[in-house]
């Protein structure tokens, strides 16, 4: 936006995204008012932008034009007194967004040069923005992804945590007076409380340790398992 309003002097303006509702929002500005109004995809000011992809000058229109022979131009826009151009930012088939510039510092002509240059940046600029939502979308699946995984080995540690103070209250049915029993029923329940405990607080600190995968010795392996026992 910024980029856009120094190649023509402009004081200031507005940078207009799609968000998730399917609306376009102000999503940044700069000495110019904030606008609350959202822009729904279907409005026919959003259609004549994706319909030309091209430069809406604003200042070609007296304010009679502007208030009453246009009626797809947007009441927030009508009443943005300083508004000058509306650039969208339309790289291929998809409206990414649109800039609005205020009036310009000084008198500038927007002739074919001009006009050459703002949409090659325009173009330039509706390009990184998608490339930062892709990158941002994707960022959201490995998360999304993580979360699932971790999801999985929760279940998967306190299925198994289950599994061993269940088969030591089976057994304890039969040998609840046996020592060792008692014994190794003390070890059991105090192993699944450290277990519980650490991954309750891992849990808390949002950071559940799940095993990555890692390159083993399979000579080691094989030894071990012919090791005499």
């Amino acid at each position: 936006m910024v980029a856009l309003g120094d190649l023509v002097e402009s004081t200031g303006g507005a940078l207009w995204l799609l968000d998730e509702n399917d609306h376009y929002v102000q999503f940044a500005r700069l000495d110019v008012p904030a606008v609350t109004s959202r822009e729904p995809v279907e409005s026919a000011f959003v259609a004549l932008l994706a319909r030309s992809g091209a430069l809406l000058d604003l200042s070609s229109l007296d304010p009679v034009d502007r208030m009453e022979a246009n009626p797809e131009l947007p009441e927030w826009l009508r009443e943005f007194e300083k508004a000058w151009l509306v650039i969208p930012l339309k790289p291929g088939d998809e409206l990414v967004g649109f800039v609005v510039l205020a009036t310009p510092r000084v008198q500038f002509k927007l002739d074919w040069e001009v006009v050459a240059l703002i949409e090659t940046a325009a173009h330039q600029a509706a390009s990184y923005l998608i490339q930062q939502r892709n990158e941002e979308a994707l960022l959201e699946a490995r998360k999304l992804d993580a979360y699932n995984r971790m999801s999985a080995f929760v279940v998967h540690d306190l299925k198994n945590m289950v599994a061993e103070l269940s088969l030591t209250i089976k057994n304890a049915e039969r040998h609840a007076a046996n020592p060792e029993f008692q014994r190794d029923m003390l070890e059991t329940v105090t192993h699944v409380t450290i277990r519980m405990q650490r991954l309750l607080m891992q849990l808390t600190a949002g950071t559940v340790l799940i095993d990555q995968p890692t390159a083993v010795s399979l000579d080691e392996i094989i030894r071990h398992a012919a090791a005499p026992k």
